[in-house]
């Protein structure tokens, strides 16, 4: 969590290229904790970080984002799923 107000917070570690990652600003994110489950939890990208070489997973994407109530409860559906994650066009 990043900011006294509570609503800008920043993702786990993700293996997507920087090219990617560009395009997935402005777009929403939502965590899962499982396929078929409803998102426990979201908001929009604005922003992303590419992890240093000394880190354990350099190279990956962290995302910053800001939360909002209306990504909470959103299915993604049980099909397009890889690597834990699923993009939605």
């Amino acid at each position: 969590m990043v900011g006294k107000d509570f609503k800008n917070w920043t993702s786990g570690d993700w293996a997507i290229s920087v090219a990617r990652a560009q395009e997935l600003v402005g777009k929403r994110i939502y965590f899962h904790e499982g396929q078929a489950k409803p998102a426990y939890f979201g908001g929009v990208i604005t922003g992303f970080t590419i992890l240093p070489d000394d880190h354990p997973t350099p190279g990956r994407i962290v995302f910053a984002f800001k939360a909002d109530d209306a990504a909470k409860g959103f299915v993604a559906g049980r099909t397009g799923w890889g690597n834990e994650q699923k993009t939605i066009p």
